[in-house]
């Protein structure tokens, strides 16, 4: 009998690791974001555990920062990477050939496997008290890198495109993202202006 908060996030792992092998092409949207959620369960609380082990406070910045952003903020990034990969590969260079239900799902399949490997990674540096900037920029860079290759390998499965295609379509999107994480920062540090 297989524990499920131990399976998805197993299944997750796979993902990051073979995502052409371990994804499934019929899985629907709501599936996938189900999986995000429910691969996040166990890396989620041994990050805190181990947190709350090395800083001995429930009340831990480190702790209640990683679930915040692993429950809220990466979902929407994750919508807004959705969005940018939609305008750009089905709208822009037209490369889609299916709907954009494949993209959400090519997007929260890479955003369970992320979520998944970056908590297994911050758990990794809690317990070994790995510090440094450098070590933190380095694991970081792979990490993303990593997860843009598993993009495009499943966003290619997902729309049934080359590979050549989906890299162009994801790098494109990457630049729509960066412009729209600009234009909503600039919006919220100027209204927050004009309230102080």
């Amino acid at each position: 009998m297989q524990i499920p908060v131990i399976s998805d996030f197993i299944e997750a792992i796979k993902i990051a690791i073979n995502p052409s092998a371990n994804t499934k092409t019929n899985l629907s949207s709501s599936k996938v974001m189900a999986l995000y959620y429910k691969s996040l369960v166990l890396p989620l609380v041994a990050t805190v555990i181990a947190s709350l082990y090395i800083y001995r406070t429930p009340t831990a910045l480190y702790n209640w920062a990683i679930v915040v952003d692993s429950l809220v903020f990466i979902p929407i990034a994750l919508l807004l990477i959705y969005a940018a990969l939609h305008i750009v590969g089905a709208r822009i260079f037209k490369y889609a050939k299916e709907d954009s239900s494949r993209t959400l799902v090519s997007v929260f399949y890479t955003g369970a496997s992320y979520v998944s490997i970056q908590l297994i990674w911050n758990t990794i540096k809690l317990i070994f008290k790995i510090t440094g900037s450098t070590s933190i920029i380095i694991s970081g860079i792979v990490i993303y890198v990593w997860m843009i290759a598993v993009l495009v390998v499943i966003y290619s499965k997902e729309q049934k495109i080359s590979k050549k295609e989906a890299l162009y379509s994801v790098l494109a999107a990457g630049i729509l993202f960066a412009i729209l994480i600009a234009i909503l920062g600039s919006l919220f540090f100027s209204f927050t202006n004009i309230l102080i």
